[in-house]
């Protein structure tokens, strides 16, 4: 087990350690074949060791200042006085929070904060799962998998990286650093995120807080076997003698404790209505809204501009980052309806998306057809389904911010990830100003080659600085040095302090 660093910003080594996983759980494109699932994020327990001893490179730089941002964000050319009219929100939600809301009957807040040791805020059904907000820039979440054994998502490959013993039914570690626990016939999943941090030094807490879900399920564990003994003395002289066995011990039983107040989950979910301004005014107690996430690559982003943002004192800032996801396997995690629920129960003005490191994979179109990367139809429904997610979020005013993928040191994933890249900057042009497109690959790129890797660039006194913690992802420097490019893109549309 990990030891949690004393600087949070060191598990950005943990959280960002899967380049070689990205190579060994690629599918097969010669026969199409999805059996390796959840690409480039899943074998990632190798890289603990990487945690416990970083390099200190990334970590030990001086951070990068807002001077060093390259000028490659162009401010849109609409100002609050042109805007076209904002789209109108769907009025059915694409999701349901039943069983988010049932999530939130399992744990109480103080039950989390005595493990987190932090303030923690009452939960909310997002779906897929009860949301309990950790400080500024963490989160406990607990999804409910009602009636799907726990054996389904073993099948998984990679997935499972470590069983827990003597946790419900059955109970594993995966390797996004959540924890599964089988219990009554469903499957319990919890998470827990703070900030860029991912080490395994939270495995306990996860572990304490499964046994409180436990035991506010009434869960039995099953007895355990015993050995056979003897209650009387064998006669040596008599052949037909057997051992008489000790009966088993009584079931152990567990008091169900007192749940907390239930959240009653809502017959029809009620969606945010106001118009929403940008450009409004500002300050401490009317902050701007905003939300950051997407896959790991979001890992150490979106923890830089939470920090990064809070400084101006006028901002409240959500992060997420979902390892082993995208917008291409939503049977693992369906982003498309999490963000819906996430635009409705938090409502934030700006929302920052980073997706693409895992989504080379084949896609299930309409009609139930599966097609691979490269095969007629695949380019075509990933398109869809990013103007589908713009569609959902660039509502009443909202501005969506499409974060495009830094170049990618492999030569063919590199071509795959430029010609996502190609999709959200055209899908967002095609939705200016409500959607707008933030060009890494330029950022991240040698001056003057675009789309070249490299794991240097210079600061504002042209020395060179690490901005990449491996061939995928980016390291402490790199996310504060887009952290700080995207503020200044989101100056050219709000109110924002500089």
């Amino acid at each position: 087990m990990i030891e949690s660093a004393s600087d949070p910003r060191r598990a950005l080594v943990a959280s960002t350690c899967y380049n070689d996983a990205m190579r060994r759980f690629r599918f097969d494109r010669a026969s199409g074949s999805s059996a390796v699932l959840l690409a480039g994020a899943l074998a990632v327990s190798a890289c603990t060791s990487t945690a416990a001893s970083p390099s200190p490179d990334p970590l030990t730089a001086p951070p990068t200042s807002a001077t060093d941002v390259p000028t490659t964000v162009a401010a849109p050319a609409s100002t609050a006085s042109t805007l076209p009219p904002p789209p109108a929100a769907l009025a059915a939600a694409p999701y349901d929070n039943t069983t988010a809301a049932a999530a939130c009957t399992m744990l109480s807040t103080p039950e989390i904060a005595a493990q987190v040791r932090a303030p923690v805020a009452a939960g909310v059904p997002i779906a897929p799962y009860c949301w309990w907000k950790v400080g500024d820039n963490g989160f406990v979440a607990l999804t409910i998998f009602p009636q799907q054994p726990i054996s389904k998502f073993r099948t998984y490959p990679g997935l499972d990286v470590g069983d827990v013993k003597d946790l419900g039914e059955s109970a594993f570690f995966a390797s996004n650093k959540t924890l599964y626990v089988g219990a009554l016939g469903s499957t319990y999943n919890l998470q827990y995120e703070l900030g860029a941090e991912w080490v395994d030094a939270n495995q306990s807490k996860l572990i304490a807080l499964a046994r409180t879900v436990l035991d506010r399920l009434g869960f039995v564990p099953p007895p355990k076997p015993t050995t056979t003994t003897t209650t009387t003395p064998l006669d040596p002289n008599d052949p037909t003698a057997t051992p008489v066995p000790t009966p088993p011990p009584p079931p152990t039983t567990t008091t169900t404790r007192p749940r907390p107040p239930a959240v009653v989950p809502p017959a029809t979910i009620l969606r945010p209505t106001a118009p929403i301004d940008a450009a409004r005014p500002l300050s401490p107690t009317q902050p701007l809204r905003i939300w950051v996430g997407g896959d790991s690559i979001a890992s150490g982003p979106s923890w830089a501009v939470g920090e990064a943002a809070s400084r101006t004192g006028v901002t409240v800032t959500d992060n997420e980052f979902q390892v082993g996801t995208g917008l291409s396997r939503p049977d693992f995690f369906d982003w498309y309806r999490h963000l819906a629920a996430v635009a409705d129960a938090r409502d934030p003005e700006v929302m920052i998306l980073l997706f693409g490191g895992n989504d080379i994979q084949p896609l299930v179109i309409p009609g139930g057809s599966i097609v691979s990367y490269g095969q007629p139809g695949w380019l075509e429904e990933y398109r869809r389904r990013v103007a589908e997610v713009m569609d959902a979020l660039a509502v009443r005013g909202r501005r969506v911010v499409w974060v495009g993928t830094p170049p990618m040191e492999d030569p063919a994933y590199n071509a795959e990830m430029r010609a996502l890249d190609d999709i959200y900057e055209s899908e967002a042009a095609a939705r200016t100003p409500w959607v707008t497109y933030v060009d890494a690959w330029t950022m991240f790129s040698p001056p003057g080659q675009p789309g070249v890797f490299t794991k240097e660039l210079a600061d504002a006194t042209g020395a060179p600085q690490k901005v990449r913690i491996d061939d995928i992802h980016y390291n402490q420097v790199g996310s504060e040095r887009l952290a700080a490019a995207l503020l200044a893109h989101l100056r050219t549309f709000t109110s924002l302090p500089g």
